[in-house]
């Protein structure tokens, strides 16, 4: 089943609120400081980046989970700041 543009970024709002709520309601998150800024942009650009005109599966895969990972690092280890 395809699923059009506007619906991709209605189920992205969807499952990040989904999320946001489960982890709100657990004792001990499993996600700590940057942890919701990871899982919202790696999820942002899974859907984003096939929207954009990218196909290659690899490469979207690949940018979607370094990409939060270098963020974190230079935010939190350069700049010194917190991502939440």
């Amino acid at each position: 089943m395809w699923v059009g543009g506007q619906h991709r970024i209605c189920l992205y709002l969807v499952v990040l609120f989904a999320a946001g709520e489960l982890i709100n309601r657990m004792e001990r998150p499993i996600i700590a400081s940057g942890g919701a800024f990871a899982v919202s942009t790696f999820l942002f650009l899974l859907v984003s980046l096939p929207m954009l005109g990218r196909r290659n599966k690899l490469e979207i895969l690949l940018t979607a989970c370094i990409t939060p990972a270098v963020l974190i690092y230079i935010f939190g280890g350069f700049f010194q700041v917190l991502l939440p």
